[in-house]
This record gives C-alpha cells, structure tokens and sequence, in this order.
C-alpha cells in the first residue's frame, strides 16, 4: 500500500482525482438539471418532478456528524459521483437518470466541503492550490469535450463513452488518494478562545456563498462558451478560443510562478471582479438589436477576465480551508448556500418559459436581475473576507514560491492534451457548405424540434440529423430549436446540425431575448437576415427573415413560431401578413399552432397559397391523410406556404420521423 501511495503521490494523483470529481460534477450537473427540466416540460408546467431539485440541498446531512466527516464519508460520496456519472451514458429513461445524476450532484455537494478542510500533507503544494488547477483542468477539459462534439458532451454518446470509461477508470485508481491524504482536524470552537481566535458562522456563510456563486457564473455562462456567445450572437470560435487561452495562461502562471500571486492585495481582487462582473451583467442587460457591438465586446472582455472567478475560488478556498470550520458550521453554511444556489439555478432555467410556470413573467427580458444576483453572491464574499479594513492585505501570503517539479510536469501534459483536443474539436467541425451549382429543384423542409427532446424528455440530435440527411433538404426551418441554455445542458442543437449538414444557417434571436427560437439552415448563400418580435403578452415569439442567394436569384424565407392563446395568434397572424404584404418569390414556413379553420388561417394565407392544399385540394391525400402535424393531437399545424410564382411538385408529412412531438414537413418545388 505504501508503494502503491507512494506512487499516486509521484503522478500527482490528488490532483488528477480532483479534476476528474469536478468535471464529473459538471456532466451530471447538467444533466440533472436538463432532465428535471425535461419531465416537467413534458406536462407544459411545474408538477412533481420539481421535487426532484431536493437533490441541490444535501449539504445539510453534515449537521448529523459531531466533530468531523469521516473518510468512509468522502469515499461513498465520491463513489456515489463515479457511479451517478457511469450509469448517465447507460440509462436512458429520463426520470431514473434524473434520480441517478441527482445522486451525484448530491454527492458532491457533500463532497467538496468536506474536502476543503482537510489538512494540507505537503505545504510545498497547498490544496487550496491543487483544487484550483483542478478546476481549470476540469473547465478546460469540458471545453474541449464540447469542442469535438459540437456544443454536445462527446464523452457521453457513440464513440466518445470510451472517454467516459476512461474517466471512470483513472477516478477509481486515484480514489485512495484520500486515504492517503491527512484527515481534517477535530475543531470544537472552544468557547474561551478570544474572539479573533473563532471561525464564525457567518464568515463559512459568506465563503460557501461565494464558492457556489463562482460554480453558477461558470454554469450559466464563462465555462460554457457554446451558450455564452449566444448570449450576444458573437463568435463562439472567438469566445472559445479566448477562453482557453485565459484560462490556461492563468493556470500557467499558477502552476510556473506561483509567487506572482503573492502580490495581489484584496483590493486588488475587488477591482478585478467589478470589471469581470459589471461586464457579465452588461453582456445579460443589452440584448436589444441596437446594442449588437456593445454587447459583443462585452462578451469578448468578459472571456478575457474569466480566470478571476478562478482566482476567487482560489482565494475562497484557501480562506475556508484556514478557518477550518466545525462540521456543522459547514452543513448549515454550505445548506444555506445550495438553497441559494438552486433558487438562481432554477431561475436560469425558466426565466424564458412564461407560459408554463408561475411568476416567470417577472423574469421576463431580464436575465440580468439574475446574473446580478449570481454576481453578488461572490462579490461580498470577495469584499467582506477580510473586511473594509483588510483591502490591504496580501492576499496569497503564503503561496510558496514554486510548486513540485512533479506537478508542473503534470500539470502540463494534462492541458497540453486539453488545447490539442481542442484546436481538433474547433478544426474538425468547421461548416464548409457545398452549393449546389444548377438546381432543378428546391427542397423545403419545416420542423419542430422540441428543444432537441423526443416526447420521453431524451436527447434525440442523432436521430434528427439521420431525418434530415434522409430527406436531404435544400432549406430547412426550425422552431424550438433554442437549446444553449441550462435547462438543455447548454448544447447548441443548430451549430451541430448545421456543422454535420455543412449548412449554412441563422440563428435567430438571442438567448437573453428569452424566446421560443426559431432558425434556418440552407445549403445555399444566406445574404442577410432579419429577427421581427411579434406582439406577444405571453412567451415572446418571433418571425425571421432571410435572403437567400441560389445562383443569380435571390429568395425571401419567412420562419415563425406562433404563440398558444387564440388572441396571440390572431395578432401574430396580422403581424405575419402585413410583413409578408407584397411577397414575390418567397416561402412561410413554421409551427403555426392553427387549423385551417382557425381565424387566423386567412391572414397568413392572404399572400401564400397553403403547400398541403395545392397538392391535396380536399384536405386529404391519396390514403385518406388529412396531413396532421403532430402525433398526439393529430392537428395540421406546421404549414409550408409558398407564392404563386412558385410550382409545387410534393409535399409530404413524414409520420415515420419520430424525434420530437412535430412530424417534419417536406414539400419540393420546381426551380427555377
């Protein structure tokens, strides 16, 4: 045992074990998170399932213990992790996997305070320290695993398990690390130390606050650059890019001068996130269309200034780990702090979701109020750690001045291979769009997603790209495709497609516009693209439009999204005619939520001419189809409209194509 101690001490073995637990911690973040959100959007609102998010608030069952956490504690929780993030590649009914992965965000929230206090073996290596690398190891590594698989987690579908497997493997070798690290020390606050002398709770309060604020600012937005670009229709290989190259350049400077850090006072921390925070928030304030640059910029200076959450953590840790709080004083500090921490959690995920879940309407066009909130959960714990009085204070004063050579080696290899991963994650999923050269016929497609889930809440890209390269469709019009949020595990179900179809593609609005989203992809040129935000009381929705070039002619592609109540669609459908009045050579397609015999069917075919009734005049096809969109209701809802100086050759309701609660729509044209 003592070879085999001896030997995880030399590969730096805590460290690997610790980046592995926080990158596990992430995956089944996400997932926990996504699948809560998958149960509950299923039945359109808040039911049962919401209970599930009782799994944030573990920290308590510290309380239980007298004087320490055991290391039998640290083993269960991190085997209940390792396990929680084996059986997340493997289950696929959605309510187990919430169960699964919620046992694993449990896990370690437990985990990790419990950890923090532990005593430090090796003083030449703090683990304030280690656990810091760590964490930019793990973020970097998640970044790169996005990368390969566009915007997806590569290690949890087809090929890329055999990362998970990997992952899992490594984990369980380096877990007797904690056996051979050195327990935390009984602390009983004795109550005749003087006053300066006592950890007071409201100090753990006040650190375990800014841990889990620094945890949800890397959620929500820095270590998510997929999500994050959305946020202000930036570049995500810019954000990307920028992002690795802030946080390894922090992690060097770490790992190679770590007395450099000596020199930062508090207030020095302070200034650094007024500027990192006040520019988060900006970049969540200014989604309007006129503020486009500003926001970008933003965007770009908040990736650039993302390693000071790091150099927060950094500092918190070590202050927690100093301290060295009872047990208790951990559970209900770090207790109070998950509350906290699934409020603003919960927030994200529905504050687009006006419809559905009581008072969201408050959060409406104003993420903003809860990235503020986020913010300020670090930002006091930074400013008031020391108090006013200890602005001056070194902040790192005793950061050795150089760490282990074993380290440094480690330390990079690992981001070595994270930046290669990376640059082939960024090269290998570059959109190099083929025209075609001379067309004789247009293919169009309309299709809702339903945010990337099938009508069981399960990812289904896979089966959603095999769809469309079955049908092979020249445009193609998306609704609910707005996936880079929280509550869709932050992927960018468009940029993939797009990538895998080598399409071109817009967008559509803004995450932070808090819409139902809609896109469009074409294998042919987008010339420019407009977002028009309908009048809507409820969820917004919108209607894009697109210019799109096919060799010397230029087409309009209309794509909307109406909304659910009669009055709302009646307007969206006046909206929808008058920007449509006048139309040559141009397509309406989308999710319009209306029959034929709905009021607001002769609006939206004043100028189109209805692509299932030009093909089928009495409603109904060759074998009694009356063309219904969607499985459950069997309503015709999703309509390709076209017109008249378009010949329609087909259109066809694929009921075979089982991936969202929509059947796709494909109609085929005579072009020119």
């Amino acid at each position: 045992m003592k070879v085999y101690s001896n030997f995880l001490r030399k590969i730096q073995g805590e460290l690997i074990f610790l980046a592995i637990m926080i990158l596990m911690f992430f995956e089944t973040l996400n997932s926990f998170l996504t699948n809560v959100y998958a149960l509950n959007f299923a039945i359109m609102g808040i039911g049962p399932y919401t209970l599930l998010v009782v799994f944030f608030l573990s920290p308590p069952i510290l309380l239980i213990f007298r004087k320490k956490f055991p290391t039998i504690g640290l083993y269960i929780t991190a085997g209940l992790l390792i396990i929680a993030r084996i059986l997340m590649v493997i289950i696929t009914n959605t309510t187990a996997l919430t169960i699964i992965t919620g046992f694993g965000v449990s896990a370690f929230s437990i985990f990790l305070p419990a950890y923090l206090v532990r005593t430090d073996q090796d003083q030449s290596k703090p683990l304030y320290i280690t656990i810091t690398q760590a964490f930019v190891i793990a973020i970097c590594s998640w970044i790169a695993l996005k990368a390969i698989g566009s915007s997806f987690d590569f290690s949890t579908y087809g090929l890329g398990r055999i990362i998970s497997g990997v992952l899992v493997l490594v984990a369980i070798l380096t877990l007797p690390i904690i056996q051979f690290q050195k327990e935390p020390e009984e602390v009983t606050q004795d109550a005749g130390l003087p006053e300066t002398e006592k950890t007071r709770f409201g100090k753990v309060f006040l650190l375990s606050l800014g841990i889990y604020g620094i945890i949800a600012i890397l959620w929500f937005a820095l270590a998510y650059p997929s999500a994050f670009s959305r946020w202000s229709a930036s570049s995500y290989l810019i954000v990307t890019i920028i992002t690795i190259i802030s946080f390894v350049s922090f992690f060097s400077l770490l790992t190679i001068f770590p007395n450099i850090f000596k020199k930062l006072r508090i207030w020095m921390i302070v200034v650094l996130n007024v500027v990192l925070l006040t520019s988060l928030v900006l970049v969540a304030a200014l989604p309007g269309a006129q503020f486009n640059v500003v926001q970008q910029v933003f965007t770009y200076i908040t990736a650039v200034l993302s390693p000071v959450a790091l150099l927060d953590f950094m500092l918190l840790t070590k202050e927690i780990n100093k301290a060295k709080p009872t047990v208790k004083q951990l559970g209900g500090s770090f207790g109070i702090s998950s509350l906290l921490f699934m409020i603003v959690s919960f927030l994200m995920a529905i504050s687009f979701n006006y419809e559905f879940v009581p008072l969201a309407f408050l959060f409406r066009d104003k993420v903003y109020i809860i990235i503020l909130l986020t913010s300020i959960f670090v930002f006091i714990a930074v400013v008031f750690i020391k108090g006013v009085k200890g602005f001056t204070v070194e902040s790192f004063k005793e950061i050795p001045k150089k760490l282990p050579k074993g380290n440094k080696i480690v330390s990079f290899v690992f981001i070595g291979i994270i930046i290669m991963c990376s640059v082939i994650g960024l090269s290998i999923n570059t959109i190099t769009p083929d025209t075609p050269s001379s067309p004789t016929t247009l293919r169009v497609m309309t299709y809702n997603v339903h945010q990337g889930e099938d009508e069981l809440g399960q990812f289904n890209f896979e089966r959603i790209l095999a769809t469309i390269r079955r049908t092979n469709p020249d445009i193609i019009a998306f609704q609910e495709s707005e996936m880079a949020r929280i509550c869709f595990s932050n992927s960018d179900l468009v940029r993939y497609l797009a990538t895998k179809l080598d399409m071109y593609y817009y967008y559509g609005p803004k995450t932070l516009a808090g819409t139902y989203g809609v896109s469009t992809l074409s294998k042919y040129p987008i010339i420019s693209s407009e977002t028009y935000f309908m009048p809507s009381a409820d969820s917004q929705r919108v209607i894009l439009k697109s210019e799109i070039r096919i060799g010397v002619e230029t087409i309009t592609f209309y794509n909307t999204h109406f909304g659910l109540s009669s009055t709302e669609r009646i307007n969206h459908a006046i909206f929808t005619r008058d920007l449509t009045l006048g139309s040559t050579r141009a397509f309406c397609l989308g999710d319009f939520n209306t029959i034929p015999t709905d009021s607001p069917y002769p609006f939206i075919t004043t100028n189109f001419d209805d692509g299932w009734l030009a093909i089928n005049p009495t409603g109904f096809n060759g074998t009694g189809y009356d063309g219904g969109t969607t499985p459950e209701s069997g309503r015709r809802i999703d309509y390709i409209l076209f017109t008249s100086d378009f010949t329609i050759n087909s259109i066809e309701v694929l009921t075979w194509a089982i991936e969202s609660d929509h059947y796709p729509v494909l109609a085929v044209f005579t072009y020119p």
